[in-house]
């Protein structure tokens, strides 16, 4: 059934609610629902590619100003594994920082790549230079990697489990960042490793993000090779916007209209006339009950045949596994180049 049709229904049930307050209410039983957590519609399989690090060349910093100009070797770089034609992703997903590989400067995001040398980030450079004036200044180390990850939905909640798949290992997702056993030990973040936890970084704050507002999430130790990634989370669930949205498959459409109509009649009864007879009109507070005494029962139904559902997720999410994915390089066999693998 689709939202215009319970729109309408909730509509009929009782004079004074229009359309737009039914969808209103509609809504808040939804989120009733979506509240109660573990629904199988709610979790989610996603996967992701942190590409390795880039340092070819040097750039030209400006005290004070966000734009980060390349030299020819670094432009090429930029060119050629960051604009998404690599494995990887691109150059306005990564982080910038000074002082090459050591990881010495700050962590910067990069909000915009003109194509061609010249990075622009998303505040001014104030990490130290030999110049602390408008005057720029050339041949600085840097490297741009991506220890910052953005989660895959809007209505994130929570990571579930994360796996490297190159190295066979589950990342730590729930984290502290007070653990001095991990990044509490390393606030500048200068240990590169392969990420062994997932930390909380607060919403996307980019400048003209696809995904401001979305949470945000950091790899440590951080990431200087590539690594690749199987995820398991868990969402929230989206509202009924357009009439034609309809509720998951094994939500029944009764159980979220019941509770809207316990909504309805409970709105009803705070807002009865004080001076009405007793007896008279409608006994808001027995629908309410009666209402209520549907959804409760229509939810116990739903969530046991909703269980094999989460069952089955919960078995793919715990069955990965197999070792360490082959490793390649190149070698030289009586002067021709072969790739041998590991």
């Amino acid at each position: 059934m689709a939202l215009a049709q319970m729109i309408n229904e909730l509509a009929g049930n009782m004079a004074g609610v229009d359309e737009a307050y039914a969808k209103t209410l509609i809504n808040e039983a939804w989120q009733d629902v979506r509240r109660l957590g573990g629904w199988s519609f709610q979790f989610g399989e996603t996967g992701f590619t942190v590409p390795g690090l880039i340092g070819d060349g040097t750039v030209t910093l400006t005290f004070g100003s966000p734009a980060v100009v390349g030299d020819a070797a670094a432009s090429t770089a930029w060119n050629t594994l960051g604009i998404g034609s690599q494995y990887g992703s691109f150059l306005t997903q990564r982080q910038f920082r000074s002082g090459g590989v050591s990881g010495a400067g700050t962590i910067y995001d990069i909000v915009a790549f003109d194509g061609v040398s010249t990075l622009t980030l998303n505040r001014p450079f104030t990490d130290p230079l030999t110049s602390l004036n408008s005057t720029p200044v050339a041949g600085q180390g840097y490297s741009i990697y991506q220890p910052y990850i953005t989660a895959p939905s809007e209505d994130f909640r929570r990571w579930l489990s994360v796996y490297d798949i190159g190295n066979s290992g589950w990342l730590k997702v729930n984290a502290d960042r007070r653990d001095k056993r991990g990044p509490g030990s390393d606030p500048q973040r200068q240990i590169f490793a392969n990420p062994d936890r997932v930390l909380g970084l607060g919403q996307d704050q980019r400048l003209n993000s696809s995904t401001a507002g979305w949470q945000r999430y950091e790899l440590w130790p951080g990431p200087q090779n590539q690594f690749l990634y199987q995820a398991w989370f868990l969402r929230f669930g989206a509202d009924l916007v357009s009439l034609s949205d309809e509720l998951p498959i094994g939500i029944p459409e009764s159980m979220v209209k019941a509770r809207a109509r316990c909504r309805c009649y409970e709105q009803a009864e705070a807002n009865k006339d004080a001076q009405t007879p007793r007896g008279a009109g409608a006994d808001y507070r027995f629908l309410m009950g009666v209402a209520q005494k549907q959804y409760e029962a229509e939810l116990k139904a739903a969530r046991l045949q909703d269980r094999d559902a989460v069952d089955i997720f919960n078995t793919t999410m715990s069955r990965l596994t197999g070792g360490p994915s082959t490793v390649t390089f190149e070698t030289v066999t009586n002067g021709i180049s072969v790739t041998v693998g590991i």
